[in-house]
C-alpha cells in the first residue's frame, strides 16, 4: 500500500492507501444504533453533489448500512444514472470483507485507488469487480460515514480517469462524510427523542389506566364480578382478541371460570367441560412456575404438555399468542389471568410487564376480598351470638321473675325458633309415670294440628333422633331426609309432610334429677344449621331445665313454709338441743342426749337408737331410754335388726321415716314369732322410727320412740323425730370427721418430723416459729435453738445476699411463691448447698408470716456433675464419629447433626440446624425419604435403613444409608433420629462386583450357546456328512435308495436352518428391530409357549418405538426372566406386561412359581445379576419380589423415551 497520494502515473500497480494515524477523522456523536433515518435528503444529497463537483468525478454515491441485512443501502447519488450507481451499489458485500468499501468501513478510513481492477492492496470481490469495469470507473475515493465507533456507510467518487484523486480530493470527501454522518446522527438523535416522547407518554397512559383499574378492582366486592372486571380490563388494556380466567379448584385442577371476547358458542362449550391439571397447558405451566408465561404461537409451543381440549380451543378460536399470568394470594394461587391475540408474537416485553402488573393488582383484589367477605361473616356471626346472648339474659331474667312454668317454657321454645331463623319448633316435656316424651309447647305450628294429633305423637327416650339426644344427654343435629331420623308412622309420615321440614336439632333437656325432656328446631332448609346453631340449642334447653327446675323448688319453698311456721316452736328447743350437742365431744353421751330428748319432747314410753353395721345388713340397738329395768335394756342392745325387716329394718331400708299406730295389728310388718316376741317385752303398740341421715346421704342407722297403748302419730311429731335423728346423724358424722382430723392431724405431723426436707415456719419478723428434727441431721443446729432467731442463723456467709433480702417485703407484695438456691451454715461451718421453697401467709391482706421447706442438694449437684461429664463423653463420641448423627423434629427440622455432615456434604452443621431435612436430599431420592418419614410417623419404634442420594455443596452427590427410628412421647409423634453413612467407596466395590458378574454372565451365554450349537446344530450337520457319503455310494448301484436319501438329507436341512433361526433370534431377533419390542416379545412368549406348553399370558400397550438399545436391553431382561421361570420355577402360569405411561416404560415378569430366598442364590447363578446391569444400562430400575412357595415378580421401570421415526432421532418424552 502506497503511503501517499503524489506517487507516479507508471505506479499504477501500487496499491490503494488507507488514511494514515496522522491523519485523524472527527466522527459524529450519537448514542443510536438503529437503522440510519433517511429524513435528511437534501442534506445529503448536497453532500453527494458536492463531491462529485470539487472532485471532478465522474459520479458520487452515498450509501448507508441496512442493520437488518447487513448489506448496503442506496441512498443519493450524482454524475452519473442512478441506475448504475444502484447496481453498483448492490454488488458490495460488506460482511465477507471483500472489496475496497468493505475495507474502508471495516478500518473505519478513507480508502483511495488509482486503478481499482488491477489494485492488489484489498481483497477483490467478483460482483464489485464486474460493476467497476462495466461501469468504466478506474479511480476511487470512499470515506466511511462514521458515527462514533462505527461505520454507517459511505460516500464514495469515481473516476473513469487514472489516478484522479490526489491528498486534498481525500480531505474534501473526508469533510463531506462527516458532514453526512453528523446530519444522519441528529436525525436519528431527534427521531429517538421523539420516540422517547411518546413512550414516555404511553407509560404515563398505561400507569393512569392500571391506577384506575386497581382502584375500580379494590371497589368490587363479589368475586365474580371482580373476576370479570379483571379480564374485561386486561383485554382491552393490552388490545388483545380476547381474555381468559381459570380458576384453580380444592383438588388443584383448573377450570374455565370467566371470558371475555369469547363469542365462539363451541368454543365456550369445550371450556365449560374443560380440566387442566397443574404443569399442563400455558395456564397450567404458570400456575405451576409461579411466574407469567408467554408464547408467540400457542400449537407449535414444545414447552408445555398440550392437553387435547385446550388445544381444541385454541384451534376453533384461532389462538397464535398468548399471555398467562397467575394470580398468587397469600403464597396459593387461586387461578390464571390469560390474553391471547390471533397473531403470532403479538406481546412485546412491556405487554407482559403490563400483564403482571395487571395479575398482581387482581390478585390483592380478589384476596382482599375474601378478607371483607371473612370479616362481614366474623361480623354477622358475632351479632348472632351477641344477640343469642342478649336473649339467654331475657330468659334467665324471665325465669327469675317468672312463677309460672308455662310462661317461661313457651318463652324459650319461641326464642328457640327466632334465634336460628328455624320455621319452627317444639318442646316435648317427659312423662314419669309413662317414661314417653309428649308434645308441650311448640313455635309457628298453631293450627297445623288439631290438639287430639299433638296428644298422641310420643316418643319414647332412645328412639328417634330425638329420644337419642336425650337418651345420651348431647345435642344431635340432622340435615336431610328427618322421617328416616324416626320410627316409620303414620303420625310422623304425616308431620314431615304436613311441615316439608328437611333439617333439625334435638337438645336434650337435663335438670338436676336428670333428663326432663328436649327442644326440637326445624328448618324446611336442608343442612340448615351448624355447630354455632346447635350449642345456641343447646343453651336454651339448660335455660329450660332450670325453669323446670326452679318451679318444681319454687313449689317445694311454698309447701315448707306452711311446715316451717308449725315448728318454728319446736325448733327453738331444738336449737338449744344443738348447742348442747356441739358442746360434748363424746359421741356416746350426744347419742344419749339424744335419745333422752326423744322420749322427753314427744312424751313416750321408751326410746331407743340403732346403728347399722358394717356390713350394712343388720341394725344393732345402741342407746336406749325408758325401759324399766336393767335386764331388758341390756337385752335390747344385743339384738339384731335385720335391714328391711321390722319397723327399723324398713326404715333404714326404704330412707324415710315410718309409723304405726298398733304395731301387732299392722299389715305391713311381717308378725314373726321373733318379731311378736320382742314386741310383747317391750310392751309396743304404738311406734314411730326415723333413719340416721348421714350428710352424704347415706344410712347410718335409726332413732325409734314407742308408747305401751296405740297411738296415732302427727305430721308433727314425725317431723320433730326426723329432726332428732338428723342432728344424731350429724353428731356421728361430727364425730367421725374429728376423729379423722386427729388421726390426719398425726399422720402429717409425722410426715413433717420424718421429712428428709427441712420443713420451717416464719413469723412476719422472718424469726422461726417450727423448725422439723431433720435440721438436727442436716446442719447440726437443734430446733429449739433456732426457735425465735432469725432465718438468717442458718444462711451461709456465701449466700449472705439472701438473708439480708428484705423477703417479707418481697412476699407482702403478692409474690405468694418463692423459689431458689442458697447454702445453709452447719454448726462445722461448712456450706450445705440447698434448695429452699417458701409459701406467704395472708390474713386480712397482711403478711402474716410464711412456710416451707429445705432440701439439701449435695447429692444431686454431684449426680448434675457426672452427668455433664457424661454428656461430654457421648458428644465426644457423637461429634468423631465416622458417620453423622442427626435428629429432626416433627415439622422436618434438623435439630442436631454432628460435625461429619460437613466432610460428607460441604455445608457445616450449623447452617443447617433449622433447615429442613428435604433440602440436602437429592430430588430423585426425596419421594424414598419422604416416604421413610411417613412410616416413621405412624410407626415410630420401626427402625429403617433407607438408601438416599445427598446433594453437596458443590452440586456434587453424595450415596449414603441412613438407619432411622421415630421418636414419640405419650403417643405422639415427635420426630426422627438416627445415623447416615457415607456409602461412596461400598457403590464403587459394587459396581465392580457387577462389572465381574456381567463378564461371567456373558462368558455364560457363550458357552449356552456352544452347548446348543453341539447339541443341535453341529449334530445335524454331522448326520448331513454321513448321508451325503452314502448317497455318493448308492448313486450307482441304487439310485432309488439315493434318492431316498436325498429326501432325508433335506429334512435335516431343514432342521438345522430352523435350530440356527431360533439361535440367531436368541441372540438378537430380527423383529426386534423390525418390528418393535412389543412384537418381539409377543413372538418369543409364544415361542416359549408352543415349545415348553407353559401358559403365557402377554399384555402391551406400548403406543410408540423405543430407542433399540432400551427395547433390546428390555427384550433380553424378558428372555432371561422367562428362562429362569422355565429352569428354576415350575411355575403354572407366567404373565408378562408391558406398559408405559408419560414418564416411564413398565416391564413386568410374574410367575406362580416356587419363589426363592433372594439371601441364599446359588453361586454361579447370574442371571438376576445380569439383568440389574442390563436395567443400569439404559437408567432403568430392577425390582424382585420373590417368597418361597409364592412365585416371583420382576419390575423394571424404565425413562419414557420414544423414537423419532422419521428423523432418525430419539425425543426424550
Amino acid at each position: 500500500m502506497s503511503s501517499t497520494l503524489k506517487r507516479s502515473r507508471d505506479d499504477a500497480d501500487q496499491p490503494a492507501r488507507s488514511q494514515g494515524p496522522d491523519e485523524p477523522r472527527a466522527k459524529a456523536s450519537t448514542t443510536s444504533r438503529g437503522p440510519v433515518d433517511l429524513r435528511v435528503p437534501a442534506v445529503l444529497q448536497r453532500a453527494v453533489d458536492e463531491a462529485a463537483r470539487l472532485l471532478g468525478a465522474t459520479g458520487a454515491v452515498l450509501c448507508v448500512l441496512d442493520p437488518e441485512t447487513g448489506g448496503l443501502k442506496f441512498a443519493h447519488e450524482s454524475g452519473s444514472s442512478r441506475k448504475h450507481t444502484r447496481f453498483w451499489a448492490r454488488s458490495v458485500e460488506v460482511n465477507d470483507g471483500t472489496g475496497l468499501i468493505a475495507r474502508a468501513m471495516s478500518e473505519r478510513r478513507l480508502m483511495v485507488t488509482g486503478d481499482y481492477v488491477v489494485d492488489r492492496s484489498f481483497t477483490h470481490s467478483p460482483g464489485a469487480d464486474r460493476a467497476v469495469a462495466r461501469l468504466g470507473y478506474r479511480s476511487v475515493l470512499i470515506a466511511p460515514l462514521l458515527i462514533e465507533d462505527r461505520a454507517a456507510g459511505v460516500l464514495a467518487a469515481f473516476s473513469s480517469r487514472w489516478e484522479a484523486f490526489d491528498e486534498n480530493h481525500a480531505a474534501v470527501i473526508g469533510a463531506l462524510a462527516d458532514h453526512a454522518a453528523s446530519a444522519i446522527a441528529n436525525a436519528q438523535l431527534i427521531a429517538e427523542l421523539a420516540g422517547s416522547r411518546e413512550q414516555l407518554a404511553q407509560r404515563v397512559d398505561e400507569q393512569r389506566t392500571l391506577t384506575e383499574i386497581a382502584a375500580r378492582l379494590t371497589s368490587i366486592r363479589q368475586p365474580d364480578e371482580l373476576l370479570q372486571f379483571a379480564v374485561n380490563e386486561a383485554t382491552r388494556l393490552l388490545e388483545a382478541d380476547g381474555g381468559l380466567i381459570d380458576r384453580v379448584d380444592e383438588e388443584g385442577l383448573i377450570r374455565w371460570a370467566f371470558g371475555a371476547r369469547v363469542t365462539d358458542a363451541g368454543a365456550r362449550r369445550i371450556l365449560r367441560g374443560l380440566e387442566l391439571r397443574v404443569g399442563q397447558g400455558l395456564f397450567g405451566l404458570a400456575v405451576a412456575e409461579r411466574r407469567i408465561a408467554v408464547t408467540g404461537d400457542y400449537g407449535t409451543d414444545p414447552r408445555f404438555e398440550h392437553a387435547p381440549g385446550a388445544d381444541a380451543v385454541v384451534r376453533r378460536i384461532g389462538i397464535r399468542s398468548l399471555i398467562a399470568a397467575p394470580l398468587i394470594a397469600d403464597n396459593q394461587a387461586l387461578g390464571v389471568l390469560g390474553i391471547y391475540s390471533g397473531q403470532p408474537d403479538f406481546f412485546d416485553g412491556s405487554a407482559v410487564e403490563l400483564m403482571g402488573l395487571f395479575a398482581d393488582h387482581a390478585s390483592v383484589a380478589i384476596a382482599n376480598s375474601r378478607l371483607i367477605d371473612e370479616l362481614g361473616s366474623s361480623q354477622a356471626e358475632l351479632e348472632r351470638r351477641a344477640e343469642a346472648e342478649r336473649s339467654l339474659r331475657d330468659i334467665s331474667a324471665r325465669i327469675s321473675a317468672l312463677h309460672d312454668q308455662s310462661d317461661v317454657l313457651q318463652l324459650t321454645v319461641d326464642e328457640s325458633a327466632r334465634l336460628v331463623d328455624a320455621d319452627g319448633a317444639i318442646l316435648e316435656l317427659l312423662d314419669a309415670n309413662d317414661g314417653l316424651l309428649h308434645w308441650s309447647f311448640d313455635s309457628g305450628l298453631r293450627g297445623k294440628f288439631d290438639p287430639g294429633y299433638v296428644r298422641g305423637l310420643t316418643l319414647p327416650v332412645g328412639v328417634g333422633l330425638t329420644g337419642r339426644a336425650v337418651a345420651d344427654g348431647r345435642v344431635l343435629v340432622a340435615g336431610e331426609n328427618l322421617a328416616s331420623e324416626f320410627p316409620p308412622s303414620a303420625e310422623s309420615d304425616e308431620f314431615f309432610r304436613t311441615t316439608g321440614f328437611e333439617s333439625m336439632i334435638a337438645a336434650p333437656v337435663i335438670g338436676e334429677v336428670g333428663a326432663t325432656g328436649a327442644i326440637e328446631v326445624y328448618s324446611t332448609r336442608p343442612h340448615a344449621f351448624g355447630e354455632a346453631d346447635a350449642e345456641l340449642i343447646g343453651a336454651l334447653a339448660t335455660q329450660a331445665a332450670i325453669a323446670i327446675t326452679n318451679a318444681r323448688l319454687i313449689d317445694e319453698l311454698d309447701r315448707s313454709r306452711s311446715q316451717l311456721a308449725e315448728r318454728v316452736e319446736t325448733e327453738r328447743t331444738l336449737r338449744a338441743i344443738t348447742e348442747r350437742i356441739a358442746g360434748i365431744r363424746d359421741p356416746d353421751e350426744v347419742l344419749q342426749e339424744i335419745v333422752d330428748k326423744a322420749q322427753r319432747l314427744l312424751k313416750t314410753d321408751g326410746a331407743h337408737l340403732t346403728l347399722l353395721s358394717d356390713d350394712g345388713a343388720t341394725l344393732t340397738p345402741v342407746v336406749v331410754a325408758g325401759t324399766a329395768d336393767e335386764p331388758t335394756r341390756e337385752w335390747l342392745q344385743v339384738q339384731r335388726f335385720p335391714l328391711n325387716g321390722g319397723m327399723n329394718g324398713l326404715a333404714a331400708g326404704l330412707g324415710r321415716p315410718l309409723w304405726t299406730a298398733d304395731y301387732l295389728v299392722d299389715p305391713r310388718i311381717p308378725h314373726e314369732q321373733d318379731d311378736q316376741a320382742t314386741a310383747d317385752r317391750l310392751g309396743l303398740r304404738g311406734m314411730a322410727v326415723a333413719p340416721l341421715r348421714a350428710p352424704e346421704g347415706d344410712i347410718a342407722g335409726t332413732l325409734a320412740i314407742s308408747w305401751r297403748t296405740p297411738h296415732e302419730v302427727s305430721e308433727e311429731e314425725m317431723d320433730l323425730l326426723q329432726v332428732l335423728a338428723d342432728q344424731a346423724a350429724i353428731a356421728l358424722a361430727g364425730a367421725r370427721l374429728d376423729a379423722l382430723l386427729r388421726e390426719s392431724e398425726a399422720r402429717y405431723r409425722n410426715l413433717v418430723e420424718n421429712s428428709p426436707d427441712l420443713v420451717w415456719a416464719i413469723d412476719a419478723d422472718a424469726r422461726f416459729s417450727f423448725v422439723s428434727d431433720t435440721c438436727e441431721r442436716l446442719t447440726g443446729w437443734k430446733p429449739e435453738e433456732l426457735i425465735g432467731d432469725h432465718f438468717g442463723a442458718i444462711v451461709h456467709p456465701s449466700s449472705s445476699d439472701v438473708a439480708q433480702r428484705d423477703w417479707t417485703a418481697q412476699m407482702a407484695e403478692g409474690e405468694h411463691e418463692l423459689r431458689g438456691r442458697l447454702d445453709l451454715l452447719h454448726r462445722d461451718g461448712h456450706a450445705i448447698p440447698a434448695e429452699f421453697l417458701a409459701r406467704t401467709r395472708i390474713e386480712g391482706g397482711r403478711f402474716v408470716g410464711a412456710n416451707g421447706s429445705v432440701r439439701d442438694m449435695t447429692e444431686r449437684d454431684e449426680l448434675e456433675r457426672q452427668l455433664r461429664e457424661s454428656e461430654e463423653r457421648y458428644r465426644f463420641l457423637v461429634d468423631n464419629s465416622p458417620d453423622v448423627i442427626f435428629s429432626i423434629d416433627a415439622e422436618r427440622h434438623f435439630t442436631y447433626l454432628s460435625d461429619t455432615i460437613e466432610r460428607i456434604v460441604g455445608r457445616r452443621a450449623s447452617e443447617l440446624l433449622g433447615a429442613d431435612f428435604g433440602s440436602i436430599i437429592e430430588e430423585r431420592s426425596l419421594p424414598e425419604a419422604l416416604a421413610a418419614w411417613n412410616r416413621a410417623a405412624a410407626e415410630p419404634t420401626l427402625a429403617q435403613t433407607v438408601p438416599l442420594t445427598l446433594t453437596r455443596s458443590d452440586g456434587g452427590t453424595v450415596p449414603v444409608e441412613v438407619n432411622v427410628v421415630g421418636v414419640s412421647e405419650g403417643g405422639v409423634f415427635k420426630g426422627v433420629q438416627g445415623v447416615t453413612r457415607d456409602i461412596s467407596e461400598r457403590d464403587r466395590l459394587e459396581r465392580e462386583l457387577r462389572k465381574q458378574a456381567v463378564a461371567l454372565a456373558a462368558s455364560d451365554e457363550r458357552a449356552h450357546l456352544a452347548r446348543e450349537l453341539h447339541d443341535s446344530v453341529t449334530q445335524a450337520l454331522f448326520s448331513m456328512t454321513l448321508i451325503t457319503r452314502s448317497i455318493e455310494v448308492l448313486l450307482g448301484k441304487d439310485p432309488s435308495a439315493a434318492t431316498e436319501r436325498i429326501a432325508t438329507l433335506r429334512e435335516l436341512q431343514r432342521d438345522a436352518l430352523a435350530e440356527m433361526r431360533a439361535l440367531i433370534f436368541e441372540l438378537r431377533p430380527g423383529s426386534l428391530e423390525q418390528d418393535g419390542l412389543a412384537q418381539a416379545l409377543r413372538t418369543h412368549t409364544a415361542a416359549v409357549q408352543g415349545r415348553i406348553g407353559l401358559p403365557v399370558a402377554f399384555e402391551a400397550d406400548l403406543p410408540a418405538r423405543l430407542p433399540l438399545e432400551v427395547e433390546e436391553a428390555l427384550y433380553r431382561i424378558a428372555q432371561e426372566a422367562l428362562h429362569n421361570v422355565v429352569k428354576h420355577a415350575g411355575a403354572r402360569q407366567v404373565r408378562v406386561a408391558i406398559t408405559t405411561d408419560a414418564t416411564s416404560v413398565r416391564l413386568v415378569i410374574a410367575d406362580d412359581g416356587a419363589g426363592f430366598d433372594e439371601a441364599i442364590i446359588p453361586p454361579g447363578h447370574l442371571g438376576l445379576a445380569g439383568m440389574r446391569v442390563r436395567a443400569e444400562k439404559i437408567g432403568a430400575v430392577l425390582e424382585l419380589r420373590t417368597r418361597v412357595g409364592q412365585g416371583t415378580t420382576i419390575t423394571v421401570v424404565a425413562p419414557a423415551v420414544a423414537r423419532a421415526e422419521s428423523a432418525g432421532t430419539i425425543a426424550r418424552t
